[in-house]
């Protein structure tokens, strides 16, 4: 496993596990759902709702030792690799694993189809709630390259190196949606100046699965969105 493409397959999923301890995160907001069935041992974690609502230098230690203290009470450790699954690859995981990627585990990824995939593997799965099992404290080291402050995006939006991207739906992007129509989080409308727009579903195969990377790499060079510049997304 390359845990620099945190995207894992259920089958290297189910080979891993088998192999050693994997603490696997169901980050469904759907308790039932997953009380219902979920993959062996996997504790509920549904993070998506908490927001770095301050990115200056000045504020980012804190919220890294607040993120560390979440996910210790998890059960998650710096020892065990970390496994964030959903019904499909979405928004959830990904948001989730990028938490536990920005305070510095070595070893955390996406389980690309999530529970179908992991289904469709022959994996097995249970019922019932998995009760975390808190150990040492996580040691939080932030990745900074791994967030862009305010200042970091006023900077790249003058570098002809950095290229700005907004992912969200293109009514967001241009300006039409507001709070009276369902964006309660975006208080104004319109997108960072200089920003170029490609919505994240282009990226992916329906609901379920990522596009293969090569095509991912051609949609993005689409938009100018190479892998020899620096990217901030949002």
């Amino acid at each position: 496993m390359d845990w620099n493409m945190p995207v894992i397959e259920a089958q290297e999923a189910r080979t891993l596990a088998d192999r050693e301890t994997v603490l696997f995160i169901d980050v469904r907001r759907d308790k039932a759902a997953y009380e219902a069935e979920h993959l062996p041992g996997a504790v509920n974690f549904a993070p998506y709702d908490y927001f770095i609502t301050d990115s200056r230098e000045s504020h980012l230690q804190g919220t890294l030792l607040e993120i560390a203290e979440m996910f210790h009470a998890q059960g998650v450790s710096r020892d065990a690799p970390v496994i964030f699954y959903d019904e499909e690859t979405g928004a959830l995981s990904a948001r989730t694993c990028w938490f536990l990627h920005f305070i510095g585990h070595p070893r955390t990824a996406v389980l690309h189809g999530g529970l179908r995939d992991w289904k469709a593997a022959g994996g097995p799965v249970e019922s019932g709630i998995g009760r975390p099992k808190p150990g040492p404290r996580l040691r939080a080291r932030m990745r900074r390259e791994a967030i862009a402050t305010v200042d970091d995006v006023v900077a790249g939006m003058a570098r002809s190196d950095t290229v700005v991207l907004d992912v969200r739906n293109n009514d967001e992007f241009e300006g039409r949606l507001n709070d009276a129509s369902g964006c309660e989080e975006c208080d104004r409308m319109g997108h960072i100046p200089g920003a170029v727009w490609v919505e994240y579903s282009e990226l992916m195969q329906g609901r379920y699965r990522m596009r293969p990377r090569d095509e991912v790499i051609a949609r993005l060079a689409e938009a100018g969105v190479t892998l020899d510049k620096t990217v901030i997304p949002y």
